[in-house]
């Protein structure tokens, strides 16, 4: 159904799955992540009516399975989507999720956790060109030294 030719012929940016909840136990290490959510798209030619949208499924796990780093996760599903997806000329990809990290007060020597959010955006053209975007938000506090007095 895919690949017949559409009464309409128009050219489709973005076309996936977005809300894929994933666990991210397996990439602790000095950190502890819960989870994250995934957003996995392609371009769509005018040529075609849609995508075979298990094969974007399949791509995502099959990084998951292999990854070593939850940094890298999403800059290799672009890249696979564009291998499984042959008839794409961009894939795109969003990770956000949430983690926590032990941290130590220099000071006091007092363990505590901090939460964190990160986020990964990824950009694949078919002409080896890629985008990737890291970042994190963290919530500090910093108080006065006469404060302590």
């Amino acid at each position: 159904m895919q690949y017949e030719k559409p009464k309409v012929r128009l050219k489709i940016k973005s076309v996936g799955i977005s809300g894929f909840s994933i666990p991210l136990k397996k990439f602790s290490k000095e950190k502890i992540y819960s989870s994250a959510k995934i957003k996995a798209t392609v371009h769509v030619p005018e040529n075609m009516r849609g995508i075979n949208m298990s094969r974007t499924a399949t791509s995502i796990e099959k990084v998951l399975s292999s990854a070593s780093d939850v940094e890298e996760i999403a800059s290799l599903i672009t890249s696979e989507l564009l291998m499984v997806h042959e008839y794409a000329e961009l894939s795109k990809v969003r990770v956000k999720g949430k983690g926590f990290i032990y941290t130590e007060s220099p000071v006091t020597g007092i363990e505590s956790i901090e939460s964190f959010k990160f986020y990964e955006l990824s950009k694949a053209a078919y002409k080896n060109n890629q985008t990737n975007i890291i970042g994190v938000t963290v919530t500090g506090i910093s108080a006065c030294p006469c404060g302590l007095s």
